[in-house]
């Protein structure tokens, strides 16, 4: 019985043991028949020889029987060191553990040849040999990026799978879409020369660690233990109506189905924020909470970011929150740019998970999203929640008239009554 994973090292030793299989493989057939030329001067990968064009105008030579049983016999190697990979991820997973990578593979639904092409990345990145290997098999010595050619002869090497090859490597596939991998070339390029680069949220999480992407966590926070509305003083029905319009998103969002975004409206401190992080616990998700006054304000920025946003949503199972979401709605008399309409296209259109934000009052700067927007307005409390409020915020010390008159003459919000409790007490101890 297959071992779970303990360390991040065993999985990346697999991965490399695997990765020189499939390389030494691919070696062995191209130099057989004649398409890969031998390294032999200074000049070896800076041109092609006029010995191997005639073996590619040929079609190569045939193999001999020699070639043809060590490339059974490493076909049969790359079989039994795939299986043993996933017989240690699928171990790690049943021992509540999984291997982030496997959590990346279920959480975009990756298939066979896509999770390949992120196992080879990682050992060009973390290898130097292999990095050679990649180099020599490409018959290029300066060659700083592996390109989609490369993982043609790496992961698309049947004609069965080159089809594949075209939809999962394009910019619309999972890989490039969800920013698992990044082209950090020229997208005129010529298909099979685009270079590809894994991302960094990617190559840490193969070594074990799970963090935000920085430039995410430079606008969003991820609480993955929201806190649950046990104390929400909001009305019961409209708790039940946020926490079932997440519910049918979530369970939506698994079918690879959209519904509209969840949009909280009302004053500061009325507890949309709070409305929504309990919804978010009563379910078990996390919950990304993007502070959309920090987004910057170019849109190119704004939709690179926004797909980094949705794949960490995905990866952390999250409900995705904009919090002040108004705030990026076009103004043309202040010259403001709609970046909402850039979220939208670059990333929220298309994303099959729950989404949710803050805003003020909708008649003020209306938020509109091509999956649809349902609205939630969130009040100032009545008198008598107000007097259960401050009596809860001013503590046991305050008799229930101060809580009372205190509710009576400002019609606030929870939060307003909370900040204002708190700085009465604080005054009152340095009294």
């Amino acid at each position: 019985m297959a071992r779970p994973y303990q360390q991040p090292r065993e999985f990346l030793d697999d991965v490399l043991g695997l990765v020189f299989a499939v390389l030494h493989r691919q070696i062995t057939v191209y130099s057989e028949v004649g398409f890969l030329g031998r390294h032999t001067d200074e000049f070896s990968g800076t041109f092609v020889a006029f010995r191997d064009v005639r073996a590619m105008l040929d079609g190569g030579r045939a193999p001999t029987p020699e070639a043809l049983a060590r490339v059974a016999e490493l076909d049969a190697g790359i079989a039994a060191d795939g299986e043993h990979l996933e017989a240690r991820l699928a171990a790690s997973r049943a021992a509540g553990a999984p291997v982030l990578l496997d959590r990346l593979r279920d959480a975009f639904e990756l298939s066979p040849t896509e999770l390949r092409c992120l196992l080879v990345l990682i050992a060009v990145e973390t290898n130097p040999r292999v990095r050679s290997l990649m180099r020599y098999l490409v018959n290029d010595a300066s060659r700083v990026h592996p390109d989609i050619g490369f993982l043609e002869l790496a992961v698309y090497n049947t004609p069965a799978l080159r089809d594949l090859m075209v939809r999962e490597l394009a910019g619309d596939g999972a890989l490039l879409r969800h920013r698992l991998i990044e082209q950090p070339g020229r997208r005129d390029d010529p298909f099979l020369l685009r270079p590809l680069r894994l991302s960094a949220r990617v190559f840490e999480a193969a070594h074990g660690i799970d963090r935000l992407d920085p430039d995410v966590a430079a606008v969003a926070e991820l609480v993955t233990d929201p806190t649950p509305m046990t104390d929400l003083e909001l009305p019961a029905p409209l708790r039940d109506e946020v926490v079932a319009l997440v519910e049918e998103a979530w369970v939506a969002g698994r079918a690879g189905l959209r519904r509209p975004a969840v949009v909280v409206t009302g004053p500061d401190g009325s507890g949309r924020r709070s409305l929504l992080a309990g919804a978010a616990a009563q379910l078990r998700l996390a919950v990304l909470r993007v502070r959309c006054a920090e987004l910057p304000r170019d849109p190119g920025e704004v939709a690179r970011l926004a797909q980094l946003l949705v794949r960490e949503a995905r990866l952390a199972r999250a409900l995705l929150v904009f919090e002040g979401i108004d705030a990026l709605t076009g103004d043309a008399e202040q010259g403001r740019v709609d970046r909402i309409g850039v979220l939208d296209a670059a990333a929220l259109a298309s994303y099959a998970g729950p989404v949710a934000a803050t805003a003020a009052r909708s008649d003020n700067h209306p938020v509109r999203l091509g999956r649809g927007v349902v609205l939630i307005e969130v009040v100032t409390p009545p008198e008598a929640v107000r007097a259960r409020l401050w009596q809860r915020a001013l503590g046991p010390g305050a008799g229930p008239d101060l809580a009372d008159r205190a509710a009576a003459r400002y019609p606030v919000t929870g939060g307003v009554i909370l900040a204002a409790a708190e700085a009465a007490l604080a005054r009152a101890r340095a009294r």
